[in-house]
């Protein structure tokens, strides 16, 4: 009998987990429409905050990552080694969600890691966030992000951004999850560039591509500054400071270029912010970066000195 007892109560279970998982794999993750306002007291790191959560809008992270948990129901996935941006990786717990929500934003069928707080970098631990909205679901979704009053608009994938202006710039992407662009700097094409919006960065290349970028157009002055990633801290790099430099046919008054710690190429956010507009197309897979400059305007003029 208690044999019986046992051998129900596993068919009771792989059953279960049965239809979980073709739950999972059958209904694809979603977002709600809508408006709301994000978090811009995160300086200097200027990061898309959501929520009194203060979720990172990041879409240079294909997962999600949370760091509390606060999904009503979830079930664990299996174990997924985790790599940061400069090659520190840890063994973390991949979790799947039928629903969860913060501020006005609702999400169904939703993976996301979650991670303990305790194991990441200070810099992580001072934003006060709950986690990172990654790729895996910022690509179910078109999203406005209006720089100049702080709002994030989301919407379905089949919508435009009505607006009569073509954008300043447009990049496109290949992968849903890793929007890697091509740039051409100074008449130099730079290939796999990382589109993050989670740094704090304007952006970061590779040792030889400075380099050729140098040989071509020299900086207006170096520093160095101290980075960090999801799990380390305290590393050192170089930046460059440029003026007038063109990328893709766009001129910027100023630029600042980080000599990367790793074999990583990346635009970040102090990239979006010499915007005032940026729509990410994820149909389409294209950011439109939009600037709507008149020379009499103070906030235009603040934008400008970025």
């Amino acid at each position: 009998m208690r044999k019986i007892t046992q051998l129900f109560f596993n068919v009771y279970i792989y059953a279960i987990l049965g239809i979980v998982c073709s739950f999972y794999f059958c209904c694809s993750t979603t977002i709600s429409e809508g408006e709301i306002r994000y978090n811009q007291n995160n300086l200097p790191f200027n990061h898309v905050l959501i929520g009194k959560e203060n979720i990172v809008w990041d879409t240079g992270s294909a997962s999600s990552v949370f760091f509390q948990d606060f999904a009503p129901w979830k079930i664990f996935w299996r174990s997924i080694t985790v790599l940061d941006g400069y090659g520190h990786e840890a063994l973390e717990w991949l979790y799947y969600s039928p629903s969860m929500k913060f501020d006005a934003i609702t999400i169904t069928n939703i993976s996301y890691l979650l991670i303990n707080e305790e194991k990441v970098s200070a810099r992580i631990k001072n934003l006060n966030t709950m986690g990172i909205l990654g790729m895996n679901v910022i690509s179910k979704a078109n999203w406005l992000i209006n720089l100049a009053d702080s709002t994030l608009h989301i919407m379905n994938r089949k919508n435009e951004y009505a607006v009569t202006d073509i954008p300043k710039l447009s990049l496109t992407y290949r992968e849903d999850r890793t929007p890697e662009t091509t740039l051409t700097i100074a008449g130099i094409d730079i290939n796999d560039v990382l589109i993050d919006s989670g740094s704090d960065v304007d952006m970061i290349l590779l040792e030889k591509d400075i380099e050729q970028i140098n040989y071509y157009f020299f900086p207006a002055d170096t520093t160095t500054r101290t980075s960090s990633s999801l799990y380390a801290e305290n590393i050192l790099e170089k930046k460059y400071i440029y003026h007038n430099i063109a990328i893709n046919g766009y001129t910027f008054d100023k630029l600042g270029i980080v000599q990367g710690g790793s074999s990583r190429r990346l635009i970040g956010m102090g990239f979006f912010q010499k915007f005032d507009k940026v729509f990410l197309n994820t149909k389409k897979k294209e950011f439109q970066f939009y600037r709507f400059y008149c020379a009499d305007c103070s906030a235009c003029k603040a934008i400008n000195k970025k």
